[in-house]
């Protein structure tokens, strides 16, 4: 594998980039994703590109979704809220709610969102 390393001030306007224009969420985990693998933390990203250390947590967990999923919220399909929440879980768990979801198995959006959270208390109960 192949690395290519950023200076500083490439990964800087890199960062400003996803503030500047407008993006889906996904192509703005995308492109903070350069700059990880480039070596650079989450709180030194949030310095460069004026977001939250917490948006940019966020933001990256989101490549964490299955590919059907990572399709989902940049289509729209799948809400960016419920999304983050689903990212929070294991990836067996991720894998599951994101088919169920696409294959309409929710009343809806708060449904769902009530069912992962059901979920993700059960895994922190298993891990404690």
């Amino acid at each position: 594998m192949t690395v290519t390393l950023h200076p500083a001030h490439t990964a800087a306007a890199l960062a400003q980039e996803t503030r500047k224009h407008p993006a889906t969420r996904l192509r703005e985990a995308r492109l903070l994703q350069r700059l990880v693998v480039d070596g650079h933390g989450a709180p030194e990203i949030a310095a460069y590109s004026g977001l939250s250390e917490e948006r940019v947590k966020q933001s990256l967990s989101l490549l964490t979704l299955p590919p059907a999923g990572q399709e989902a919220v940049e289509s729209g399909r799948l809400p960016v809220d419920l999304a983050l929440d689903i990212a929070r879980l294991c990836e067996v768990n991720r894998r599951v709610i994101v088919a169920r979801w696409i294959e309409g198995g929710f009343r809806d959006a708060s449904h769902a969102a009530r069912y992962v959270k059901a979920v993700r208390r059960d895994e922190t109960m298993m891990s404690a």
